[in-house]
């Protein structure tokens, strides 16, 4: 039916939605033939039914819920308190997203490994089991190198030891027939990218399970935005009137960390500058799984800077992409998202004040001996803890720490932006 509704060549063409008992591949996969970009598996309640058709129209979904999201997430940190020290083990491959979940993660008193691919973390899950250091949780991606997320969770629930450690999708598709997928390959739950912070609290304080010796670590208080630091003010102002980008937005997924979002977008403006090119090269070598992924990490990236046009034109880009849609369509949809990031790119790199990895404030201070002092003793001690910080608190004052550790200080920033707080810590120890 819905191949004869598109063939009749409506303007505007109805939006199809399927409504189906079965999660089975083969209808996953006929969907996806027939355009259909939505499918819902009954029982469906009126909730999913009406956040499923305004997805469709384009619009924001809507949860029935929102009214109590402030009470649920005040009771999912007081959960999460109690969870403290958790060990988690977050399975992705991109680094800007490593470096985002890893800052949420930390903040709430968890233990984090990384691992790149699907194999990687069959592996260190194996290794888990075999030191006694099993993980509380699994935060799983779905689209990786090597193995994806989907194999990678159907081979960790085939051991036996696995079958009650939580995994946790994460997911920048958010069709129903996406998350069904996650579900029949043993996930337990997923949270959608980009990370909001609410969404991913909830997740852990329903699916970490209490044991002895957790709790007691400090748990990062919610909805709390930090001042705009005076010295970042600047490059921040330049960027709210900018179309397309939502800086509150941006912030708010990082907990309001101002010069942690403007790592970020510097990151952004160098590393994605010339994603739509690489895309069209792809599309000119016949690799549409390449221009894919790259499509994929376009969109992710956006989405975490809060560029919600850009992101919403590489989600349509990467889906021709993943249909082999005509080339001429393919190449129209790139167009589109090449004019609204190449202005970004420049708007970021014209109006931050530096970019990644230079200092944002002082650079120009002689250093206080005394308080440059206290600056290395409050990093000593936020790496000691482990704390996520520590990143912010380096990047902040760069130039005064490099002034400080000039023999170091680039190993130091290397190690604290890999999120080895250890090595850091050691070098800082070293040269004290």
């Amino acid at each position: 039916t819905a191949h004869a509704i598109t063939a009749l060549g409506l303007q505007p063409a109805p939006k199809p939605i399927l409504v189906t008992a079965y999660g089975r591949e083969e209808v996953v996969q006929g969907a996806q033939a027939a355009g259909i970009e939505d499918l819902l598996v009954k029982p469906v309640n009126a909730s999913v039914l009406f956040n499923a058709m305004m997805s469709a129209m384009g619009r924001k979904r809507v949860r029935d819920e929102d009214a109590l999201d402030t009470q649920a997430v005040a009771l999912a940190m007081d959960t999460l308190a109690m969870r403290g020290g958790a060990r988690i083990l977050l399975v992705e491959d991109n680094e800007f997203n490593q470096q985002v979940a890893c800052e949420l993660l930390h903040d709430t008193g968890f233990v984090v490994e990384i691992a790149d691919n699907g194999q990687r973390a069959i592996d260190l899950v194996a290794h888990s089991h075999q030191t006694a250091q099993s993980y509380d949780l699994v935060l799983m991606d779905m689209q990786m190198p090597v193995m994806d997320g989907i194999s990678a969770t159907r081979l960790l629930r085939q051991d036996p030891r696995n079958a009650s450690l939580p995994i946790v999708a994460m997911t920048a598709n958010a069709m129903a027939m996406d998350r069904q997928r996650c579900l029949d390959a043993g996930m337990n739950a997923f949270v959608a990218k980009p990370i909001e912070p609410q969404e991913l609290w909830q997740a852990l304080a329903h699916w970490i399970a209490p044991r002895s010796g957790l709790g007691g670590v400090p748990v990062a208080a919610p909805l709390v935005v930090p001042p705009v630091v005076p010295a970042m003010a600047g490059g921040l102002a330049g960027l709210r009137g900018f179309p397309g980008l939502d800086v509150d937005l941006g912030l708010r997924r990082i907990m309001g960390k101002q010069a942690l979002y403007l790592d970020f977008l510097q990151k952004f403006a160098i590393g994605q500058a010339g994603a739509v090119a690489e895309i069209l090269v792809s599309l000119e070598q016949d690799d549409y799984a390449a221009a894919e992924r790259l499509a994929h990490t376009l969109k992710g990236t956006a989405g975490n800077i809060g560029a919600t046009a850009l992101q919403d034109s590489a989600a349509q880009l990467e889906r021709a992409l993943y249909r082999q849609e005509p080339l001429p369509d393919v190449q129209a949809l790139a167009e589109r998202t090449a004019q609204l990031l190449d202005p970004l790119v420049v708007t970021i790199t014209q109006r931050l004040p530096a970019p990644a990895g230079a200092p944002l404030a002082d650079s120009t201070e002689p250093i206080d001996p005394e308080r440059a002092q206290a600056l290395c003793e409050e990093l000593i001690r936020l790496l000691g803890d482990d704390d996520a910080d520590s990143s912010e608190l380096l990047h902040r004052h760069a130039a005064t720490f490099k002034q400080m550790l000039p023999d170091v200080f680039d190993s130091v920033q290397s190690a604290v932006a890999s999120y080895d707080f250890e090595a850091a810590l050691d070098l800082l120890q070293r040269v004290r």
